[in-house]
């Protein structure tokens, strides 16, 4: 969001994310110009020196991150320039001889020591225009670099006159450079239309190497970019002030498979009365697989081979269809039942139960090779929500899910996916006090999450 244009503020506050401080206003009383600046430092190292556990056992990530936004009105023109920047470091030893065995909320290795560090930095301005009454325009050009260094060095807890060793050492870069665009203008009180593109510069440079009892082992070693270009449009039409429709299409192209795909995607919502609607929805999606996979590298008796590199995009199919209704002015309930239909996953070339719908699961990557797009998987559950609207110094959002995530690999036999949890939770509420005769206002702030 943009900072307050009026009168500048000051923020603090403490909770298990982090310690966090922030300030906003306006750059003078002469102009609209503002800025929100916010900066967080993890706390959970203060509280396992407290004696509380925070559930990492041993392995405490430590963190700390920074993000700002700038916004410029422009009067001549009736547009506005903005300006905004994130970026985060963070670091989490897992130390297998820290490690006490007779806990079971331990990460990590007992044999090994491991290190991970990460950084993250995101700055990118935007320009917006309105071109009368009717067009809008957006501008925005972005880049963004992540750094990933995970080291391990083995401990020699078995046998110490002959240990067994297993050292890593891996290094994941990426650059990104974006251009966007999005146009949305207004025919009439019936019809509107939102169209636009992007296109993003990916460079990577990957290094990811093993040594066990000697032998060293590289899974990728490669450095080069790619491209990611897409476009949308969609139409919305009121055919009364029941009932609207929503129809358009979305196309990408990936420059290093040369795959280019045009999707679907259609929606309609039909209002039974002032407080409730229905709605139904309908779209096509695919996703690029992660860069990193497709050049993990396959020792053959030919040499060195990358049987990932034609992987294509996977495709999904999602339906929905929902129930939304307005129990009073600030309470609102919310229905939602979905049902998505996976295919073209990559899942290996031989019989096997892998799939990369799992990936993820671990703090490595997945180094598995000889992948082909034959996977197939669904996903289908109902979501409900609770919410009240801020009103009197108070709000709260409630939601739950229960769902069901399967896949099948090139052995053809359904399983749970890694993430079929069943179920899963939030609970979100506010409530502000005001202090003194100014009327300044102090958010307290409760927050719980379930995944079981």
């Amino acid at each position: 969001r943009e900072g307050n244009n009026e009168k500048r503020e000051l923020m603090t506050q403490m909770g298990f994310n982090g310690a966090e401080i922030g300030a906003e206003g306006p750059f003078s009383s002469k102009s609209k110009a503002s800025y929100i600046i916010n900066y967080r430092y993890s706390t959970l190292s203060i509280f396992k020196a407290l004696g509380l556990n925070v559930g990492t056992g041993n392995a405490v990530p430590e963190y700390q991150d920074v993000n700002f936004k700038m916004s410029f009105p422009l009067s001549k023109n009736n547009s506005k320039v903005t300006v905004f920047g994130l970026g985060g470091i963070s670091k989490a030893d897992l130390l297998g001889n820290d490690v006490d065995t007779t806990q079971t909320d331990f990460y990590g290795r007992i044999d090994q020591n491991q290190y991970a560090k990460y950084k993250t930095g995101i700055v990118g301005s935007s320009y917006e225009r309105n071109f009368g009454e009717k067009t809008f325009m957006k501008f925005t050009l972005g880049a963004s670099a992540s750094d990933q260094n995970f080291t391990s060095d083995s401990i020699a807890i078995f046998n110490p006159e002959k240990p067994a060793t297993k050292d890593q050492t891996a290094n994941f870069n990426n650059q990104k450079y974006s251009a966007i665009i999005n146009i949305n203008h207004k025919f009439n009180s019936k019809n509107t239309l939102n169209a636009g593109a992007n296109t993003d510069l990916m460079k990577f440079n990957f290094f990811n190497e093993t040594i066990s009892n000697g032998v060293a082992r590289q899974f990728v070693n490669q450095k080069g970019d790619a491209y990611l270009s897409q476009a949308y449009t969609q139409l919305k039409h009121r055919f009364s002030n029941k009932f609207s429709v929503n129809i358009g299409a979305h196309a990408q192209h990936f420059s290093y498979t040369n795959d280019f795909v045009v999707e679907p995607r259609a929606g309609l919502k039909y209002a039974l009365n002032g407080r409730s609607s229905i709605t139904v929805g309908y779209g096509m999606h695919h996703q690029m697989q992660n860069i990193y996979n497709y050049f993990i590298e396959t020792p053959t008796e030919k040499g060195i081979e990358l049987t990932n590199k034609d992987m294509g995009f996977t495709k999904s199919d999602h339906y929905v269809l929902g129930y939304d209704i307005n129990v009073t002015e600030q309470v609102r309930i919310k229905v939602e039942t979905y049902y998505q239909q996976l295919s073209k996953v990559p899942v290996n070339s031989y019989s096997s139960s892998y799939s990369s719908l799992n990936d993820g699961l671990s703090f490595a990557p997945s180094d598995v090779t000889n992948l082909v797009n034959k996977g197939t998987g669904t996903n289908y559950g109902v979501e409900l929500t609770l919410e009240r609207y801020l009103n009197r110094g108070f709000y709260f959002l409630i939601t739950g899910s229960v769902f069901d995530s399967k896949f099948k690999g090139s052995d053809g036999t359904e399983r749970n996916t890694a993430f079929n949890t069943k179920y899963a939770g939030n609970v979100l509420a506010g409530k502000e006090f005001t202090i003194g005769k100014k009327g300044t206002t102090s958010n307290n702030l409760v927050q719980e999450n379930y995944l079981i």
